[in-house]
């Protein structure tokens, strides 16, 4: 009878897990017509890419990584950000492939290791620097110029569409990838 009973409850703990996944994720759903994407702070420049600049995303389609049904999921947020370019006054313009070629690489702990030259933006299917109850975390390197490069890391649990594009909404937004507004 333990056994039984000790199955029912991991089911009963993944299911509300994966309900406060769903309801966290949902609760916030950014996008680039969200008026807090439009005004991000203005602090470091190195956080966000220079104004006007084009940048070429990857989504990693690499064994363990995303499918076609995901990318098409994810590459809606970048697209949303591109149609509302006049309203965010940022003209940073993403292009979105899905490819098993690489941009960013890091390292055990989400610090870049190596780059692509020119502003590229790499997005994997990884566990690497999120906490314990986050779906995805960005990262990347730049200068006083601006951002240079940047990684997105979206946890492996995080598969539903509506969720992808919302997580990929988030992290293109409110981690302050695109260019600060007032900053030129």
């Amino acid at each position: 009878m333990k056994p039984r009973y000790s199955r029912l409850l991991s089911t009963l703990v993944r299911l509300a897990y994966f309900s406060a996944l769903a309801l966290a994720i949902s609760m916030d759903p950014a996008n680039a017509q969200n008026p807090d994407c439009r005004t991000p702070d203005h602090t470091a420049l190195s956080t966000a890419f220079p104004q006007n600049a084009h940048v070429t995303v990857n989504i990693n389609s690499n064994t363990g990584q995303f499918t076609q049904a995901d990318f098409d999921c994810m590459k809606a947020a970048f697209e949303n950000w591109n149609t509302a370019n006049n309203a965010n006054s940022s003209h940073v313009t993403f292009t979105v492939n899905f490819s098993p070629t690489v941009l960013v690489t890091t390292d055990s702990t989400g610090h870049v290791t190596s780059a692509s030259s020119g502003n590229v933006y790499q997005v994997n299917r990884d566990t690497t620097a999120i906490n314990s109850i986050g779906v995805g975390v960005t990262g990347g390197q730049g200068t006083n110029s601006g951002r240079t490069n940047a990684f997105t890391n979206i946890h492996p649990n995080v598969t539903a569409c509506d969720a992808l594009t919302q997580t990929m909404a988030h992290q293109v937004c409110t981690a302050r990838i695109p260019y600060r507004l007032g900053q030129s």
